[in-house]
Order: structure tokens, then C-alpha cells, then sequence
């Protein structure tokens, strides 16, 4: 299961290849101190859209996500292949939403969808 946690990274951001569920988009929160969150708890969504139209529809809206280890912040969004089904450039977010109910947003980060070939 750990191969599926790691993600291909360049400077650019996550890339995964197009009709992919694997790697996992795995990020650890952190709060304003750069400290990561304990997520005990809470609920976390994931939302995506194309970077290059920032008026356009949700490509991934308010998806769960899976905490892997609360105390730590760490947090993996599970890619269904409809979420990657077309090549581009993306922005992603997580919503966290906390056993007292705040609501504290991260990202949005780079997430790239790569042309498969065959």
C-alpha cells in the first residue's frame, strides 16, 4: 500500500497519469506555524478544478478523504478514474472541518494529469 501513497513530484507539482487511481494525492496539514494539524476528529474533503479556467465547473467536488494518521496531519485523497480521465493542469484543495465544527481550507496545490500514451 505504501507505493500507492508515494506521488511523482517536479517542481511543477502532483502528476498522475490520465485514467490513473494511483498514486494517492497524500498531504500532511499544517496549520499557520507550519505545524502539523492533529486531524483526531475531524472531516476533510477534497475538491479540483483546471488551473486554467478558474470559473469552471468542479472537476472533483467535496470527495472524502482518508486520514491516515490524525495525530500527524496526514491526509490521502483514494482518486476515482472519472478524476483523472482528462490530461491537464489542475488546482486542489482540502477542507478541513474539525470536531467543533471550523471549517480551515489548504492548498490549493498543483496537481498535473499526464497524457497516457496507450
Amino acid at each position: 500500500m505504501a507505493a500507492f501513497a508515494r506521488a511523482e513530484r517536479d517542481a511543477r507539482g502532483f502528476r498522475i497519469r490520465q485514467n490513473d487511481t494511483a498514486p494517492y494525492f497524500r498531504k500532511t496539514l499544517l496549520d499557520e506555524n507550519g505545524a502539523a494539524i492533529n486531524l483526531t476528529g475531524a472531516t476533510i474533503v477534497f475538491s479540483m478544478r483546471r488551473a486554467d479556467d478558474p470559473s469552471a465547473a468542479l472537476t472533483v467536488s467535496r470527495q472524502a478523504v482518508a486520514i491516515v494518521t490524525a495525530a500527524s496531519g496526514i491526509a490521502e485523497y483514494r482518486w476515482a478514474a472519472a478524476n483523472t480521465a482528462t490530461a491537464g493542469h489542475y488546482d486542489a484543495e482540502m477542507e478541513e472541518t474539525t470536531s467543533g465544527g471550523l471549517v480551515r481550507t489548504h492548498g490549493p496545490w498543483p496537481v498535473i494529469v499526464l497524457d497516457d500514451l496507450g
